[in-house]
């Protein structure tokens, strides 16, 4: 029998669905193209999601994450911690396996603010290659808002607003509207960046996003526009306050609050007990500092329309599952409702 260590996988083999016919056939599934998988190496999850083919709104085959937690104390280090570093090399080696047992015809891979802003990046990008069998793009924060954008364009029809994409490290802005998107910006507000960064004093977390937001020129412009939540953070906020309103629908994709409302129930979280947090599956480490940042957003939607307008909330096809079951303290591991980007 041949050893390998536990982050060795096996070679990959040629040729994708079109080398199993079966599969391009299985009840259910469209035999036009082969299917696409996307990797995704965040600052808080690393995940794969397996699409039936490219399309502008695929159907997910399959959807798995791993709560590595890379950028958990890069703020304060500058550092990958190692122990997130085998996790997340763990996930990759798992990944190339179960694309080879699905014979997932086109693999790719983008890593962000995590490796980005590391000093030990590199190092962990030569590694991750490896464990994946395929090259890693490192995409900058000005590409990751323009993805977002584009997404949240593809997920809504006639998009017209400001994409918001909160990871574990960064916040992506940008503006769409008229099927286009425009200039990005990228700050290092995620939610474990600024767990990190404050120290978990909400007081600090505050301030620091204040000051993050009052730096970007492109802020203006943005006020009083509708506002497109993206990435399992906002999901997680949302699927508290769908339950605390009963809502009736188990769907987050265009799920709308008023900026008003959100103002009132994020106080709400903030003095919620650590322990509820906790118990929701999503990797939302530092939700209570995310929701100070999403009730400073709102206030200024608020205050610039002199009205409620509408959050959108585009659920994130390869970026963190809602969590359900927050105020019941317990976790469900289904996929995300298919939309936005």
């Amino acid at each position: 029998m041949e050893n390998r260590s536990p982050t060795q996988a096996p070679a990959p083999s040629r040729g994708g669905a079109a080398a199993r016919p079966e599969l391009r056939h299985a009840p259910g599934r469209l035999a036009l193209s082969d299917t696409i998988a996307i990797v995704d190496i965040g600052s808080n999850s690393v995940r794969l999601v397996v699409y039936e083919m490219l399309a502008r709104a695929p159907s997910q085959v399959f959807n798995e994450k791993e709560m590595a937690g890379l950028g958990r104390q890069v703020a304060s280090t500058g550092r990958l911690a190692e122990d997130a570093i085998e996790k997340a090399i763990h996930a990759l080696v798992r990944f190339r396996i179960l694309c080879e047992a699905m014979h997932v015809g086109e693999l790719r891979v983008i890593a962000t603010a995590a490796a980005r802003y590391a000093e030990n990046g590199p190092d962990f990008i030569a590694r991750a290659e490896r464990a994946i069998g395929q090259p890693i793009e490192l995409i900058s924060g000005g590409r990751e808002a323009v993805l977002s954008g584009l997404g949240v364009i593809s997920g809504f029809d006639a998009a017209d607003g400001v994409v918001g994409d909160l990871g574990g490290g960064s916040l992506e802005l940008i503006s769409v509207g008229d099927g286009a998107v425009g200039q990005g910006a990228s700050v290092p507000l995620g939610g474990l960046a600024l767990l990190d960064r404050s120290k978990g004093s909400l007081k600090v977390a505050e301030k620091i996003v204040k000051e993050e937001l009052d730096k970007l020129p492109q802020l203006g412009a943005m006020k009083g526009r509708d506002f497109y939540a993206v990435g399992g953070t906002w999901r997680a906020l949302a699927t508290l306050h769908q339950r605390r309103v009963n809502y009736p629908l188990s769907v987050m994709h265009g799920y709308a609050i008023p900026p008003k409302d959100v103002v009132d129930f994020v106080k709400l979280v903030e003095r919620a007990d650590a322990s509820v947090l906790d118990a929701i599956d999503f990797g939302v480490i530092g939700t209570p500092a995310a929701a100070r940042l999403w009730r400073a957003g709102a206030r200024r939607t608020d205050q610039a329309r002199q009205a409620a307008q509408h959050r959108r909330l585009g659920a994130g096809r390869a970026r963190g599952a809602a969590a359900r079951a927050a105020l019941a303290g317990g976790a469900d591991r289904r996929p995300a409702a298919a939309g936005g980007a």
